[in-house]
């Protein structure tokens, strides 16, 4: 009801209609000044630096001290290692995963099945008297 008041343009509907004590900020603070330990609040909260932007002419400009070079070649020798320990893992699962599918490919094994599911679904479609499945467009 209320939004409906507000809506048609009858803004002072709602203090008719509004049970007492429901008083607006602002009509009761009107022409009354802001309380000093309100004041003292908002005071502290502005000159408070807490978040915002980092000021940069204040960030330290020197950069921290990098990894020395023997350490870095030795990080970097065992970083190398391990790849080529991983390259060798894959290389033997690779192989063991082709010898596993073994000389028929899965995608033959894959088109010789789905030929013989159509052949059993038309035999089907014949002994129950269906007509035959229309032909799908597969060139999309």
């Amino acid at each position: 009801m209320a939004a409906i008041l507000a809506a048609g343009g009858c803004a002072g509907g709602l203090k008719r209609i509004a049970p007492p004590g429901i008083v607006k900020y602002e009509d009761r603070a009107k022409g009354q000044p802001v309380s000093p330990a309100i004041e003292a609040r908002i005071d502290a909260y502005q000159t408070e630096e807490a978040g915002g932007f980092p000021k940069l002419g204040e960030q330290p400009s020197i950069v921290p001290d990098g990894i020395a070079s023997p350490e870095r070649a030795a990080m970097q020798e065992t970083l190398l290692g391990a790849r080529d320990a991983l390259n060798a893992a894959v290389e033997v699962d690779r192989a063991a995963a082709l010898a596993e599918r073994g000389a028929e490919e899965i995608e033959t094994r894959r088109d010789a099945l789905g030929a013989a599911v159509k052949k059993d679904d038309a035999a089907a479609r014949r002994e129950r008297g269906l007509p035959p499945r229309p032909v799908e467009d597969d060139s999309r």
